[in-house]
């Protein structure tokens, strides 16, 4: 009857709390793990949201549209019908302004405007789609673009950039 009645060898119990204790070890070091990583995330994405939020926004694609270059058009004896002259003019980010009347004061210290003017483009900017930048329909002469892109730094919102007009020189 002795052989049906288990009893434990001699070294086994030793072995089960050696095995006990290695399992416990590496299940404290598998939680210690997943709750640095829980805890890392629990830091970056709710405590440090707002400024991921910021870094995003800034980081994100602009969309621009560009006018194709077109090439003169000529007549038969090679006299030029049509060309192409360099524009300088400004966009509006609607998403980088936060008040537009000191955006126009701060870029009227820059570029002269008159009351009508800032008031004429104030009409047509609340008309417009805020996904879209806006232009403004200034043609800027060289020395207004490199003062504007001088200062470029302290007027948030705006863009300064070259285009191309066709203009025609003679008119039948």
């Amino acid at each position: 009857m002795k052989y049906f009645i288990p009893s434990p060898q001699k070294g086994s119990e030793s072995k089960s709390k050696t095995i006990s204790r290695r399992a416990f070890v590496l299940t404290s070091f598998k939680f210690i793990f997943f709750a640095t990583i829980v805890s890392r995330l629990f830091y970056l994405q709710i405590l440090k949201r707002n400024d991921f939020i910021i870094k995003s926004d800034k980081n994100r694609f602009r969309k621009w549209k560009l006018a194709p270059f077109r090439g003169p058009i000529l007549d038969k004896n090679d006299n030029i019908i049509a060309d192409n002259f360099q524009i300088f003019k400004i966009a509006i980010i609607p998403k980088e302004i936060k008040s537009l009347e000191f955006f126009f004061s701060s870029l009227s210290k820059i570029i002269p405007f008159s009351d009508s003017e800032i008031t004429f483009y104030k009409n047509k900017y609340y008309q417009h789609n805020k996904n879209l930048a806006f232009v403004l329909d200034k043609n800027l002469n060289w020395s207004e673009f490199s003062k504007l892109n001088y200062s470029i730094q302290n007027l948030k919102g705006a863009q300064p950039f070259l285009s191309f007009e066709r203009t025609y020189l003679y008119s039948y």
